[in-house]
């Protein structure tokens, strides 16, 4: 069974509060992309994850297995398999890659083994694996809240053009959670931006990710791909979640060859939509 996991882009990112079981409240736009994993499994008595990728854990940190594991833990069932990863979202990204193979993972061992589990199940069984991994499971363009597991569709009528930069600088988003300072909390007007994407007329020059004032201090180089994309057009500019990728928006029929060979020369990976 092959399965296309996909990456998101968060539009706008605002933490709200600090929790007691000490993670965050927050309230975002999660954007399904075009920009995907392969993963093709099949079958098998014990797991295994043959993939060329060099970046990613293959033992039981990687979220692919502990996907694996809260189904099991949840049916009482072994659910073994051997999938081929071919990884094509950027580790460390903002675009919740690991999400995205863990909620594949999850598709892939319900249809194989006939497990019937309805989405909404597998988002509650997702939910303990990571925040993400509920959206990556329905895709789309969402509001998402409390951790980023509470959902709400919301129209996304935009034609612009996307690029995506990723700096292949890797950034811990638990590191970024801890170095934001409190007061700066509550700074994005994330309802604003819900209504200018149903419009159709998203565009903006405010730093919409809160995330962004202790990335761009700790990792400068990402705060200068933001400043670039706005000196060449951008309607939009703002990094994706926790960084490091940078998202700009132009207009529909942008011609990206000059942005694209000018971040390429400087080793960044590049993806246009």
């Amino acid at each position: 069974m092959l399965i296309k996991a996909k990456a998101k882009i968060n539009i706008g990112l605002d933490i709200l509060s600090k929790r007691e079981d000490n993670y965050h409240n927050i309230k975002t736009i999660m954007k399904e992309i075009d920009l995907y994993d392969e993963l093709d499994f099949e079958t098998a008595d014990s797991s295994s994850i043959i993939t060329r990728a060099r970046d990613i854990p293959l033992g039981e940190d990687n979220l692919i297995f502990k996907a694996k594991g809260a189904l099991e833990g949840f049916t009482g069932r072994k659910l073994g398999f051997t999938v081929k990863l071919k990884k094509n979202i950027p580790v460390g990204a903002g675009l919740a890659g690991g999400s995205a193979d863990a909620a594949a993972t999850m598709k892939a061992l319900n249809e194989l083994y006939s497990l019937d589990l309805s989405l909404e199940v597998l988002q509650a069984i997702g939910k303990t694996v990571g925040a993400d991994v509920p959206f990556c499971l329905q895709g789309g363009c969402m509001l998402a809240e409390g951790i980023g597991e509470s959902l709400t569709p919301i129209e996304y009528n935009l034609k612009d053009s996307i690029i995506l930069v990723f700096p292949n600088i890797e950034i811990s988003t638990k590191d970024v959670y801890a170095g934001i300072v409190r007061e700066e909390y509550g700074r994005v007007d994330i309802d604003g931006i819900i209504k200018s994407l149903g419009e159709g007329s998203f565009r903006t020059k405010e730093r919409i990710n809160i995330m962004e004032s202790y990335v761009f201090q700790v990792e400068p180089k990402v705060g200068i791909i933001k400043e670039r994309l706005y000196h060449m057009g951008a309607r939009a500019a703002f990094m994706s979640g926790s960084g490091s990728s940078v998202v700009g928006f132009f207009q529909e029929d942008y011609d990206f060859s000059e942005l694209e060979d000018e971040f390429k020369g400087m080793g960044f990976r590049v993806f246009v939509f």
